[in-house]
């Protein structure tokens, strides 16, 4: 039997291997008043509990930290979204003047990179005059948010007015 020394922060404690290696023995560690107190496999299987814990709460913070990370994220997009659409209405504001200025009988301006496809207004009058079926293909050039329930044509014909600055 070998006993060595082993420091502890709290108090001295004396080892007993009673084997020739730490892997195959039964090692005991003996409190100073020479009460057995744990043995090696006990030790091990506490650092083994302690170390599933600390991975088990690793992992749940981990996972917190990522959906407060998507959520995060959720927000900022939604935040840039509305950035960039009001940043689109900023750049409408010329030419909705514009059209807002000019004669009944006058050409209308779009934005640019519209294309102008049949049954789209093309003079301001045109705007207060158009079809449903011209409305839906005006909204669609146009990438307008489609309108709620059943909308009525007037509310079509005023959704293309306010978008070009007729109305």
């Amino acid at each position: 039997m070998v006993q060595a020394p082993v420091q502890s922060p709290n108090h001295a404690a004396q080892v007993d291997q009673s084997s020739g290696s730490l892997g195959t023995g039964q090692l005991t560690v003996f409190m100073p008043n020479g009460q057995p107190s744990l043995t090696l496999g006990a030790i091990q299987a506490l650092i083994l509990a302690a170390q599933n814990t600390i991975v088990a709460n690793t992992r749940a913070e981990i996972a917190a930290a990522k959906a407060d990370l998507q959520n995060y994220i959720k927000h900022e997009l939604a935040d840039l979204e509305t950035r960039v659409i009001a940043a689109e209405s900023l750049k409408r504001i010329p030419i909705q003047l514009s059209n807002a200025r000019i004669p009944f009988n006058s050409r209308l301006q779009y934005p640019a990179g519209v294309e102008i496809v049949e049954g789209m207004p093309t003079l301001k009058r045109d705007v207060f005059n158009l079809l449903e079926s011209d409305c839906i293909i005006t909204a669609e050039v146009l990438e307008l948010p489609p309108l709620q329930g059943e909308p009525t044509l007037n509310q079509r014909r005023v959704q293309i007015g306010e978008f070009l600055g007729t109305v």
